[in-house]
């Protein structure tokens, strides 16, 4: 009895480790737009400095809107030869300006000085509508001030804190700024919303 009660604890504790390190393995891995945001913040004056290039950012599968890889926004002009076919882990699509949507254009991570100068006035849209704790979403950055300073620019994603029960949620005020909050989720955080 005993050595039956010792193999039900052990098979228990197997069990339990198992499932202990799947969930610390994915609280390591960051979600893919910000590795992403990353790779492109990494390579910001490389990928600027080729002729055309007027930015980029999260390349999205028009059918499913899933991240696929990075987008390179590019003039007619541009040298699409030195334009590398990946970035890190992520395989790069080049897209030209003409035939991307305004809101392709307004979600760019990096832009040129050029096309930054282009937007006259901030506009601040929330894509998730507002304070939506259980859809993810992300506010565009005032980047006027920002880019007269020389810091990156681009978009605040809502995204999961590393304990997985805090979310930070980015909202628009009035549309003409963003703020975070901190939000308890009372089922947890995962995938930049709450459960």
């Amino acid at each position: 009895m005993q050595r039956k009660t010792g193999f039900i604890l052990l098979g228990i504790l197997a069990v339990a480790i198992v499932f202990c390190s799947l969930f610390l393995s994915q609280i390591s891995i960051n979600p893919t737009d910000i590795k992403i945001i990353k790779v492109l913040e990494e390579n910001k004056q490389s990928l600027l400095n080729i002729q055309g290039v007027i930015g980029a950012g999260i390349a999205k599968d028009e059918i499913n809107n899933q991240t696929i890889g990075i987008a390179v926004y590019v003039e007619n002009s541009a040298d699409t030869e030195n334009i590398p076919g990946r970035l890190g882990e992520f395989e790069v699509f080049i897209k030209n300006t003409s035939q991307a949507a305004e809101s392709e254009k307004q979600e760019m991570i990096i832009a040129s000085p050029e096309q930054d100068n282009k937007e006259e006035t901030y506009s601040c849209t929330d894509s998730d509508g507002g304070k939506d704790y259980y859809k993810k979403g992300s506010v565009p950055m005032d980047c006027g001030e920002c880019m007269s300073q020389g810091c990156a620019c681009g978009i605040e994603f809502d995204y999961c804190k590393e304990d997985g029960k805090t979310l930070v949620e980015y909202y628009c005020i009035n549309n003409t700024s963003y703020k975070s909050e901190e939000y308890p989720c009372p089922n947890g955080c995962e995938n930049r919303a709450c459960m």
